[in-house]
């Protein structure tokens, strides 16, 4: 009788969940107490792990070649591969072999994990946004600033958290929305992890409910507009970690990309729907000592008039003086020189442009005329 083979990966069980959609002959009726739950679909554990078997014994393995017991090995190894397995009458992760408490790792504010490194340190899946572990008794919550259609947001040091059930209107007691409820008395832990960079996990630490769960009308992925359920989640020790400002603007930059992708009908309706009253986050960022004779030189030897455009100034200051705004040609941010080689006074648009598009011909074109 052949045994289930050693050597079986994540990208075999993966090969094996598209052979069972694409209809793979298999000789496995449904599960009886289990399920592998994977992006929201329910499958047969074993008949899974016996289409994965096939990638090494090119052949999958038959109903026959399980054994008794084979049924918690079954999900032992699935579990390894990061893969959930939950109760068929609920949303309940498989609980498994217990993990010791001095076994759970020291993750400190601030740490930044793959996904992996996520699944193995509290023993969780690697998908979706909750992710129960029934081994470390904890529930791990996952803002994903980059790809969630959820709106999620802070105010006021409170993060307010959309929460499962990517279609329609979600429910209070689907699946781990009610563990997340339920968590001011089941005595399950929740951890707290932010995405800002695809594929990184920043650990914020442990969340507790500020406020009871409301409900608010939001887009699902299909850009149809549902019921909610927002849960207040506050840090039991600080406040959230300060970013800094850069990474703050390129996250907005991704999100209005995404937005421009939308058609306008797609985008007139999101765009109604908005909500009034915006998030806010504390962010950082560095401020340079400018030399003020450098900077004076620069507008002085403009004379009112900017150096890549050649247009005067738009307006005057309430003294008189043409209002011009001095410029870095490299950067300070990019070890440029506080310099007047490096100095050059813009109107207030040709200003913005280099911020923006700081192109090659006009990085060029200044520093010539700042060595005038």
């Amino acid at each position: 009788m052949p045994k289930i083979p050693e050597g079986i990966s994540r990208e075999h069980v993966l090969a094996a969940i598209r052979d069972f959609d694409d209809g793979r002959p298999h000789s496995f009726g449904d599960s009886t107490k289990y399920d592998l739950l994977y992006e929201g679909k329910r499958y047969p554990p074993k008949a899974i792990l016996g289409l994965a078997a096939a990638y090494i014994l090119r052949e999958p393995l038959m109903s026959d070649d399980f054994s008794g017991g084979a049924a918690s090995q079954c999900n032992r190894i699935l579990r390894s591969q990061g893969f959930q397995i939950v109760s068929k009458e609920n949303q309940d992760e498989y609980p498994g072999e217990k993990v010791a408490l001095e076994d759970f790792p020291p993750f400190q504010i601030g740490t930044v994990v793959n996904n992996d490194e996520l699944r193995k340190g509290f023993k969780c899946s690697t998908q979706g946004g909750m992710r129960r572990s029934k081994s470390t008794n904890t529930l791990i919550v996952v803002s994903n600033h980059v790809k969630s259609v959820y709106g999620d947001r802070w105010v006021d040091n409170v993060l307010h958290y959309t929460r499962m059930g990517l279609k329609g209107d979600q429910s209070l007691n689907f699946a781990q929305n009610k563990t997340l409820n339920e968590s001011t008395a089941n005595g399950v832990d929740v951890h707290l992890f932010e995405v800002f960079t695809n594929h990184e996990y920043t650990y914020q630490g442990q969340v507790k409910l500020a406020d009871s769960p409301y409900q608010e009308p939001q887009h699902d992925q299909d850009g149809n507009l549902r019921r909610v359920w927002i849960f207040p989640l506050q840090l039991r020790d600080g406040t959230p970690l300060i970013r800094s400002e850069t990474e703050f603007r390129q996250e907005q930059a991704q999100k209005e990309k995404k937005a421009n992708r939308l058609t306008d009908d797609e985008l007139e309706k999101r765009a109604g729907n908005a909500r009034k009253n915006p998030g806010s986050r504390s962010t950082q960022s560095t401020q340079y000592e400018r030399n003020p004779y450098v900077a004076a030189l620069a507008k002085r030897r403009a004379n009112g008039i900017c150096d890549l455009c050649k247009e005067r100034a738009p307006f005057n200051k309430k003294n008189g003086d043409p209002y011009l705004e001095t410029h870095h040609i490299i950067w300070l941010s990019k070890g440029g020189d506080d310099t007047t080689e490096n100095t050059v006074a813009l109107c207030p648009n040709c200003h913005r442009r280099m911020h923006v598009v700081n192109a090659t011909q006009d990085i060029n074109k200044l520093i010539r005329k700042a060595g005038r």
